[in-house]
């Protein structure tokens, strides 16, 4: 069935009614319809004046100004967000970042020639005599590739509403991931799983005791851990936790033996970082192999289907449960880092567990 046709009177009168009816029907609300016939209708006054008369008529009674304290009024409109400074933990710096000009970089999935042995070497060569021939000893050493990942899933709203929300959300995951791969990096326990994730660089290492903690026993201790270095030592670093190290330092000072933390104890320059486990680590760092690609990849999707667990399922099976993002308006965030590394010959890393 057609839609009936509707004629507006052609006097001024009835046009200005017609158009105070358009104004309304198109417009969202009262003063949209005010602002559109104020701005189309500049001539004609009195169209804006009817809607705001129309205002004034349902609005007589008193009107409370809009406070954030006001339920139904404007408490909605200052809703609590997301404030610009994350309280965070204090993760302290990369272990890693401090260490990169250090390391000996090389390429992902390489081999690197080693040299194992040695002959005895030159030798004074008298007038007539032979000279002598030495054999070296060499091996080779492979970089494979590993990634570290993590995977945020935030909702449309908070990413359009948050304050900044997902930008915020993003840095604490970077940070998070940057944490827990200085952890491995570290950690004796972390052993090498083929494919999935390289041995941490004190797996396997040297490892001293603790004989205490004095002064006396912290340098005899400290003192063991150079002896346990057996490589080059040109680039000896020391790792710890903050608080080892001002312990070290405290205790030396007692006895009337300074120190220079936190730049360097013994001469040996010196890296404090929370992500440090509770040991002393000292590392040859350019008898360490490292691979990375520069950075760390930052991935946003709304379109993927996720499960959403902290341990996934691998590989998924039929019972595995997945979320579409697109239809539950959700958006995940991906954290990624390429990076691999070992140690390029034994006795290169030495640690100490500590107690203080």
């Amino acid at each position: 069935m057609p839609l009936p046709v509707v004629s507006i009177n052609p006097t001024p009168r009835g046009l200005v009614f017609g158009r105070y009816v358009q104004a309304k029907v198109f417009a969202h609300d009262m003063s949209s319809a005010i602002l559109t016939a104020e701005k189309a209708w500049p001539d004609r006054p009195e169209i804006a004046e009817c809607l705001k008369s129309e205002i004034s008529y349902f609005h007589k009674a008193a009107v409370n100004p809009g406070t954030i304290a006001e339920p139904t009024w404007a408490a909605p409109l200052a809703q609590y967000g997301i404030n610009r400074e994350v309280i965070q933990l204090e993760r302290g710096a990369s272990v890693q970042g401090q260490l990169f000009d250090k390391f000996r970089r090389v390429p992902f999935r390489s081999q690197i020639p080693r040299e194992i042995g040695a002959g005895t070497g030159a030798a004074w060569v008298g007038e007539g005599a032979p000279t002598p021939v030495v054999q070296n000893a060499f091996d080779t050493v492979t970089q494979q590739l590993y990634k570290l990942e993590v995977i945020v899933a935030l909702s449309r709203e908070l990413e359009r509403l948050g304050d900044p929300g997902a930008q915020t959300i993003t840095t604490t995951t970077v940070a998070r991931l940057v944490t827990f791969l200085d952890q491995q990096f570290l950690d004796p326990a972390v052993t090498l799983i083929a494919g999935t994730r390289p041995a941490s660089i004190t797996n396997g290492a040297t490892s001293i005791t603790s004989t205490g903690g004095t002064a006396a026993q912290i340098i005899a201790d400290l003192t063991a851990l150079e002896q346990a270095i057996t490589t080059s030592f040109r680039s000896p670093v020391w790792v710890m936790q903050p608080k080892t190290a001002y312990t070290i330092a405290s205790r030396l000072a007692n006895v009337g033996t300074p120190t220079d933390i936190p730049r360097s104890l013994f001469g040996i320059p010196l890296v404090l970082s929370d992500n440090s486990p509770k040991q002393i680590t000292l590392i040859d760092a350019s008898e360490i192999l490292f691979s990375d690609d520069g950075g760390i990849e930052v991935d946003v999707s709304e379109q993927a289907t996720i499960e959403m667990d902290g341990t996934p399922t691998s590989p998924p099976t039929a019972s595995t449960v997945t979320v579409a993002l697109w239809q539950n308006n959700l958006i995940a965030v991906k954290v990624l880092r390429w990076i691999a590394y070992q140690r390029a010959r034994a006795g290169s890393v030495a640690y100490m567990v500590s107690t203080y």
